[in-house]
């Protein structure tokens, strides 16, 4: 080989290895490829939501299989008479209470039977809750809203026998366990044999309670300004619900 040929490929060689040293090499990012996003803060919204805003919700009354993902329930626990409650799906689209459940301590004082809350969304603010109820027993019904636990919530109560005190209809706050009456009504509102629309606008202070498309109370409380919503018994041993949602205001 000649010998400045081999200068030249030696010197080739020396400048392609000192480019391969100082060549800087690209480290993989932490934790992988890519970020995951993160998840939205608030209260996950039941199964059964649709529509739009962070508490629309749909009530799926297909089966109890359905209904029992969304839904808890509270039979009272003072000196229960007539239970356990029976809250049942037998027509797809309607749920059912066929049981007698009452609360039988200082009974007039509470009206408390049995309760079926939607899960979640205690952080609930403003909204319009609906449905229709269509007793079939003349004792008490109602719906439940700011519902933060057993002991604290807004209730609409109406209850058509005269041997438990009524007819009435009331829209009361219960706050650590005492009720308040908000607004009293000597109707029962929510007649047997009868379905019923109920709807409850709950927007800040202001609670306005629709019963067949009439408005029934409109109240001022700040109480509760959020919680969840859900339906309630007191020995009624027969009542229908459907059409239930909560949509936000």
């Amino acid at each position: 080989m000649p010998r400045q040929f081999a200068m030249s490929l030696s010197l080739a060689l020396s400048l392609l290895a000192l480019t391969a040293c100082t060549t800087p090499q690209t480290a993989p990012q932490a934790g992988g490829a890519s970020t995951a996003p993160q998840q939205s803060s608030g209260s996950t919204a039941p199964t059964g939501t649709s529509g739009t805003g962070s508490n629309a919700f749909t009530a799926d009354f297909s089966t109890m299989s359905a209904f029992s993902k969304d839904w808890t329930i509270t039979d009272t626990a003072a000196s229960p008479s007539d239970g356990p409650s029976a809250w049942t799906i037998n027509t797809p689209g309607t749920l059912s209470q066929t049981s007698n459940i009452f609360r039988s301590d200082n009974e007039y004082d509470n009206f408390e039977g049995s309760d079926a809350v939607i899960n979640g969304g205690k952080d609930w603010k403003n909204y319009a809750f609906k449905v229709t109820i269509n007793p079939t027993d003349d004792d008490g019904v109602g719906v439940l809203f700011r519902y933060q636990d057993e002991n604290n919530y807004y209730r609409l109560l109406n209850v058509q026998d005269s041997g438990n005190q009524g007819p009435f209809t009331r829209l009361q706050v219960k706050q650590n366990g005492t009720y308040k009456t908000l607004g009293d009504n000597a109707q029962a509102l929510i007649p047997s044999g009868q379905a019923t629309a109920v709807e409850v606008d709950a927007n800040g202070a202001h609670l306005m309670v629709k019963i067949g498309g009439t408005t029934a109370f409109d109240v001022q409380d700040t109480t509760f300004a959020s919680g969840t919503c859900g339906l309630s018994v007191y020995a009624e041993s027969g009542v229908d619900f459907t059409n239930l949602s909560v949509n936000p205001l």
